[in-house]
């Protein structure tokens, strides 16, 4: 069991609470994989808030668990937001597109590792 506050967390339930994080981080990386040169800055810089938000939620359940995993997933989506910050007003992300692809795309690996390591079920 690991302590949490006041409250005792087993770690089967920190581990399906991680999985579940990791869910919706996949939800959201989804959204950004689905961004293509013809969406705008705007479609871009609510599927990375929703990737950030999801993200925060993932680093405290994988905090109960491990941290190992969570450096690659947090360098992709450092990168995923660094390509999308760079464009602004209701522009298409043409010019950073292949950017926001490859760092999606690392990101999926990096959720896959995790997703594997937890032994999570596939949602």
């Amino acid at each position: 069991r690991l302590e949490h506050g006041l409250l005792r967390v087993t770690v089967s339930d920190a581990e399906a609470a991680a999985c579940e994080s990791l869910a919706a981080v996949e939800t959201a990386a989804d959204e950004v994989a689905a961004l293509n040169a013809s969406s705008t800055v705007d479609d871009a810089k609510a599927a990375q808030a929703s990737l950030a938000s999801a993200i925060d939620d993932l680093k405290m359940s994988a905090a109960e668990v491990a941290d190992a995993d969570t450096a690659a997933i947090e360098a992709a989506v450092d990168d995923i937001s660094a390509a999308i910050t760079g464009a602004s007003g209701s522009d298409t992300i043409a010019a950073a597109v292949d950017e926001v692809q490859a760092s999606s795309a690392a990101l999926d690996t990096a959720v896959t590792e995790m997703r594997n390591g937890l032994e999570c079920t596939t949602s």
